[in-house]
């Protein structure tokens, strides 16, 4: 007897791990197949492997016939029956229940043979209820996982072989949201990168130099710590490759943290800046970190010719008190003491993203 596999409906078929699929093969060969085999017309509900390990050896089976309205009505019934199977993963069993709801909320009486409700504005919740008290979970909870199994259908269309390492178990739901991240992150980077290495630097040459590079790690464990979650970075040859609109005698303050201190002198060098002093940003709220747990940044102090020191009056603190707000933003203190020590020179900041009255900017994040 010919069955029909058919590949939409297939999707509601969970697959066996290959550990299993062996020993229903090898169960089947011993005791033959005693379950029957679920067909609408001719066409498999159930028993997709059974029928296909019944083809490749030549045994005989049984098929039980039920029949369904619709299509829609044959997913029903097949993602009822799998949240019963015992070997599924949470994300399979919740992306089942899922899939029932959504398709259930959409008909005018929630199953289509039984009025829940006139109203159908209230048809949503009505459903998640039933599913809800059906699986001893709550509504919230169904809706959740009808969200879940809306993404994964999405998914099904943009990244076919992410999707069938969900399907197929190999990796979880989670894995299948962080590779999206994590490649939607490269894909942004990258045009961001490309943006910036676009923007033309000023012609104007400066006296102050404010820049705050966007430092590459190497370090980071895993994707989620990544300083490319925030934006894009730079390697250290890139950096050092840049032309900076400077003066012939210029002053540089340049934002590093004390991981990349030794790469930062290297980049101040190649701007043909000389190093003379630094301060510390105390961000009052302790960090992660390696070695030290960080709560601080630092700001490197270089020159180019000759640049008069500030006034002794205006030499404020080495470490600048204040707390850390939103990812990679610095404190407005800083702008303050250069404007203070220095009113009458030309400013520009670099790598800027919220420029400030009475400076220059450039980057392609302003």
């Amino acid at each position: 007897m010919e069955l029909k596999i058919d590949p939409e409906l297939q999707k509601h078929i969970w697959p066996l791990k290959s550990e299993e699929l062996e020993q229903l093969e090898k169960n089947i060969l011993e005791h033959g197949i005693r379950d029957k085999i679920i067909v609408w017309g001719n066409t498999i509900i159930d028993g997709h492997n059974r029928y296909k390990i019944a083809k490749k050896h030549g045994i005989d089976f049984e098929t039980d016939q039920i029949e369904f309205n619709n299509i829609e009505q044959a997913k029903d019934w097949m993602d009822a029956n799998q949240v019963g199977r015992r070997n599924l993963t949470i994300d399979q069993f919740q992306i089942s229940i899922g899939r029932r709801y959504n398709r259930e909320k959409k008909k005018p009486y929630g199953r289509g043979d039984r009025a829940f409700s006139d109203d159908q504005n209230d048809q949503p919740k009505i459903t998640s209820e039933r599913l809800a008290k059906e699986k001893n979970i709550s509504a919230p909870t169904v809706r959740r996982y009808a969200k879940k199994a809306e993404e994964f259908d999405r998914i099904e269309k943009e990244q076919p072989e992410l999707y069938k390492s969900v399907w197929s178990g190999e990796k979880s739901f989670k894995d299948l949201q962080v590779e999206q991240q994590r490649k939607q992150r490269e894909e942004q980077a990258k045009k961001r990168n490309d943006e910036l290495k676009e923007t033309p630097m000023p012609e104007r040459k400066y006296d102050i130099i404010l820049a705050d590079p966007p430092w590459r790690y190497e370090h980071s464990k895993t994707d989620s710590r990544k300083i490319e979650n925030q934006y894009p970075t730079m390697s250290i040859d890139e950096l050092c490759r840049m032309s900076i609109p400077a003066n012939e005698n210029c002053l540089l303050y340049m934002w590093t943290t004390a991981p990349k201190l030794e790469e930062s002198l290297r980049v101040m060098c190649s701007w043909d800046f000389k190093y003379r002093s630094c301060a510390i940003w105390d961000k009052e709220k302790i960090g992660m970190g390696y070695w030290f747990r960080g709560q601080h940044e630092i700001i490197l102090v270089g020159v180019r010719g000759k640049f008069p020191a500030p006034e002794p009056n205006k030499r404020y603190s080495s470490v600048i008190k204040s707390p850390r707000s939103e990812h990679s933003k610095k404190p407005d203190k800083i702008y303050e003491i250069i404007e203070s020590a220095y009113p009458d020179y030309s400013k520009i900041e670099l790598f800027c993203r919220n420029p400030r009255s009475g400076w220059d900017a450039w980057g392609n994040e302003i």
